[in-house]
């Protein structure tokens, strides 16, 4: 400004004779009020405009960030309305089995059921994208958002959106998926891996989609975006599902490995060969007693998360591969163990889990078929001493000599070619000694009536020892009534003992 005004005086100058210079100078000095005058004039106009546009702007500002907020409320609210449930449990048909049920074929069972499992999520997978279909349009409607550019909001803009019905749908798909991967996650693992990285993705770019601090719709559905985002998001999910489909039925389902008891084992020097053996048996005869009633259709309460397949009856050992064997021959039991009804229908699950307890029962058969070679190994021989307690006192008891001994009587009565009367009191004697429901002391007792018998058996000719066998198999069907093993025994040997009497 100051230069306009330096030129108006020279022009004024130039153009004016000296004559008129007073005339002149007044002029000039007229000319410059004027200038400064409509200078100040514009440049309170500027401040004012400067201000007015600030506070436009500013207010649009507001409204904007209104507008967003109206939006990410509505948005936020609209899915918290569409949190999915838990899928319906899976229901996939599990065959019960006919015939023996040894473990080599509760391992075909076991992985003709985890195939089964990967055949019906494949299945659930083709439905879920047979209800997508291929036209992904049909699902999306118009909506308006507005993009986050690097310091504001930018125009509301035309976009897609999903009905809210799609966006459930969609929601319930991606659960599904998380609970499927859950389900056969330690049981099928290729399975489950391929369900997290076919919907692992996908379900990353939903996240995306539904963060508010990018772009936020108009709230009427939820989300809106920009035009190609939903239709390829739906066409991806599509194909994903469709791949699911053809791809989980083709992968080889995993089959537990044949393991068998090692052939050296230690037992705890606080554990007798005995005790293992009675532990063994009575766990072994109540979990198939477990296992029948299942399969007849009802299911098993005590087996559960905290089940163990072994009892912890090998807890007994020293040796930790006795128990590491049994595993290997599990693998993927502590995944079926955690799974409830809300994961797999009862039927199905009674019938994998008890395909776990069949090659269980198979292992644990041939551990207590070698107890005396492993009492062996922990350094017992036969006539070992263990120390019970009875009543206040200590008294020792010797179950093994008292088995031999009844095995050194029979011997002229297996020559004599009586070997079902023999046979006979040997199975009394070995039920006495494993049956679980007698304490140490009542066991010694009813082993010296069995050796009665033995004695009454070996010399029938002699009174005073058939006196003493009476008396003693009165002793012995007593003790029978609290010890169901020894009393299915009795009741098998009950006529061929009937003879000594």
């Amino acid at each position: 400004m100051a230069l306009v005004v330096v030129v108006v005086l020279l022009a004024a100058a130039a153009d004016s004779d000296v004559d008129n210079a007073a005339t002149g100078v007044f002029n000039v000095g007229v000319w410059v009020a004027l200038i400064a005058g409509g200078f100040w004039l514009w440049s309170k106009y500027e401040a004012k405009s400067t201000e007015q546009k600030r506070i436009t702007e500013a207010k649009a500002r507001d409204a904007v960030h209104a507008e967003v907020a109206d939006w990410r409320r509505a948005t936020e609210q609209a899915e918290r309305e569409k949190q999915p449930g838990r899928p319906e449990p899976l229901d996939p048909p599990v065959a019960a089995g006919r015939g023996p049920r040894t473990a080599e074929r509760a391992r075909r069972r076991l992985r003709e059921a985890v195939a089964g499992l990967a055949a019906s999520v494949a299945a659930e997978a083709r439905a879920h994208a047979d209800a997508l279909g291929s036209d992904p349009a049909r699902w999306c409607r118009p909506g308006r958002f507005r993009e986050r550019g690097s310091h504001e909001w930018g125009p509301v803009r035309d976009g897609t959106r999903l009905t809210r019905g799609a966006f459930g749908r969609v929601l319930g798909i991606l659960a599904w998926a998380e609970a499927r991967q859950r389900l056969l996650s330690g049981v099928h693992d290729d399975a489950a891996r391929l369900l997290t990285d076919t919907i692992g993705p996908l379900r990353d770019t939903l996240g995306e989609f539904r963060s508010t601090h990018r772009w936020v719709g108009d709230g009427l559905e939820v989300p809106v975006l920009p035009k190609d985002r939903w239709p390829a998001f739906v066409a991806d999910l599509h194909a994903a599902l469709t791949s699911l489909a053809a791809g989980l039925p083709a992968l080889a389902p995993p089959e537990p490995p044949p393991v068998h008891r090692p052939g050296e084992a230690r037992l705890r020097e606080d554990v007798s060969a005995e005790a293992m053996t009675a532990h063994l048996d009575a766990f072994l005869a109540r979990a198939t007693a477990q296992r029948d009633a299942a399969l007849a259709g009802e299911w098993p309460g005590p087996f559960g998360h905290d089940w163990r397949l072994d009892g912890g009856v090998l807890d007994g050992f020293v040796t930790r591969e006795i128990r590491d064997r049994l595993a290997k021959a599990t693998p993927g039991f502590e995944a079926v163990a955690r799974w409830s009804a809300s994961d797999l229908a009862p039927a199905a699950h009674a019938r994998i889990y008890l395909s776990y307890v069949d090659i269980a029962l198979g292992y644990l058969t041939e551990v207590r078929a070698a107890m005396d070679k492993y009492a062996q190994d922990s350094g017992r021989q036969p006539g070992d001493r263990i120390t019970v307690v009875v009543g206040r006192n200590d008294g020792n008891v010797n179950i093994k000599s008292s088995i031999g001994s009844i095995t050194t009587t029979l011997a002229p009565v297996t020559e004599r070619g009586d070997t079902d009367l023999a046979d006979a009191i040997r199975a009394l004697g070995e039920a006495v000694r494993r049956d679980p429901d007698l304490t140490d002391s009542r066991r010694q007792e009813v082993l010296h009536h069995v050796e009665d018998l033995a004695e009454a058996a070996a010399d029938p000719a002699n009174e005073r020892n058939r006196s003493r066998a009476k008396a003693g198999w009165a002793a012995v069907v007593e003790a029978a009534k609290g010890a169901a093993q020894l009393a299915q025994t009795v009741n098998t040997c009950h006529e061929v003992l009937g003879k000594l009497f």
